[in-house]
């Protein structure tokens, strides 16, 4: 559906995909860019796939969150049936999926993140921020 949707909303394929919350498998960037736009990713802890498919395609990776302030905070390392699972890693200590340990983050509010980036365009932003959604970015 995104090779039909976004070359229909962006033709000339000038705007930013940016894809926040990259995880580890659902690579939502590697579409963007292999459908020829230019593309940002953002993920705190990449795995080595999304660094290799970064380099592939030219996708800007940014290694940060996106959170309500700009600065440090602890992203919550994420935990489902007993094993940790970077996919549900979490800035909420108490989402479901956090566990008790934690790794110190860089992170940036919404304003400050498109202003680093310098968006002129932007043609999809896709977030998937785990328990973090309902923030104030």
């Amino acid at each position: 559906m995104l090779a039909y949707l976004l070359p229909e909303i962006d033709s000339d394929r000038t705007g930013l995909c940016i894809d926040v919350g990259v995880g580890t498998f659902a690579f939502y960037c590697e579409i963007f860019a292999k459908l020829g736009f230019p593309t940002i990713a953002v993920e705190p802890l990449p795995v080595n796939k999304l660094r290799k498919l970064s380099q592939q395609y030219g996708i800007t990776l940014i290694e940060s969150c996106l959170s309500d302030q700009d600065g440090i905070q602890s992203l919550y390392l994420g935990s489902f049936a007993g094993l940790f699972n970077h996919n549900f890693n979490s800035l909420a200590a108490d989402w479901f999926g956090s566990s008790r340990n934690f790794k110190p983050v860089s992170v940036l509010s919404l304003p400050t993140f498109i202003e680093n980036i310098k968006a002129q365009k932007i043609t999809i932003l896709k977030l998937d921020i785990e328990g973090w959604e309902g923030c104030d970015l």
